[in-house]
């Protein structure tokens, strides 16, 4: 953000993201490279008239201050105050969190610039609508839960999260596909999970329906390519077995385009390309 083109943030808007790259300069605020009608900028705050938020990018407020790093609060205020809304940050996310508590305590930031950022999240995320369970069945008697990203927060999240090519499992708190489904499933539901489905399991016919997450393992940007667009984990074996024998909702946790066969696509009764939903 310190005026160098690399480094860039991303615009989220309601259905899509826009990236941008742009040099930050204190003194004047954000300049962008290319002509943006729809925006109005300033230091104080940036305000868009499409209603979205700025991400910056990774540990990129710390180039704010030279050495980078060193004067972490100016680098935190700085980019607060221009109207950067959230902040990927890693190792140091104690010290962020500490440093503009102090900030905004002490008058540094303005507390109505929080309540801005809040605001402008929680925007994108009701518009999203993923507050609401619109789908919810509370009335069937079993459901199947299946597949390798059905409950596994580490391949949800993906990579830069934790690390940066993330890790399996556990990795952080949050709400997997199977924690979720458990919690809004009735009380007489039977919810019933097997990674990869056994023989026995798929021949029962007591289900009501199945729901299948698969995609890739954990990576960030180019260890993760995939030329010939296949889903990894023998992802379309798990989806065959299933759909051939119960009525089943696919679930897509994936960075990028993957490839289902039209004879499959045939059998799935419904289809969620989820991307990567993170922790919840």
């Amino acid at each position: 953000m310190e005026g160098t083109f690399q480094n860039t943030v991303t615009f989220a808007l309601f259905h899509a993201e826009k990236h941008i790259a742009f040099p930050c300069i204190p003194s004047v605020g954000l300049q962008f490279l290319e002509p943006m009608p729809a925006a109005c900028v300033g230091y104080q705050n940036v305000k868009f008239f499409l209603k979205g938020f700025i991400i910056s990018d990774w540990e990129r407020i710390e180039m704010l201050c030279d050495p980078h790093g060193s004067d972490y609060c100016f680098c935190i205020s700085s980019t607060v105050k221009t109207g950067i809304v959230m902040v990927m940050v890693t190792l140091r996310y104690e010290k962020f969190l500490e440093d503009l508590t102090y900030l905004v305590e002490s008058g540094e930031i303005p507390m109505s610039r929080i309540d801005d950022a809040v605001e402008q999240i929680l925007r994108v995320k009701f518009a999203a609508r993923l507050f609401e369970h619109l789908f919810t069945d509370r009335n069937a008697k079993k459901i199947l839960v299946a597949g390798t990203h059905a409950d596994d927060l580490g391949y949800q999240c993906r990579g830069w999260t934790a690390t940066k090519h993330g890790s399996s499992g556990r990795i952080t708190i949050g709400t997997t596909i199977l924690d979720a489904v458990k919690a809004v499933v009735g009380d007489k539901t039977v919810v019933m999970y097997e990674q990869f489905p056994s023989v026995n399991t798929l021949a029962r016919e007591d289900f009501s329906y199945a729901i299948v997450a698969v995609d890739k393992g954990q990576y960030a940007e180019f260890s993760g390519d995939n030329s010939e667009l296949t889903i990894p984990f023998n992802g379309a074996d798990i989806i065959c077995s299933v759909v051939n024998k119960i009525p089943t909702l696919v679930i897509l946790i994936s960075g990028r385009p993957l490839d289902l066969q039209p004879w499959l696509l045939e059998k799935i009764v419904a289809l969620i390309a989820a991307w990567l939903p993170g922790s919840e």
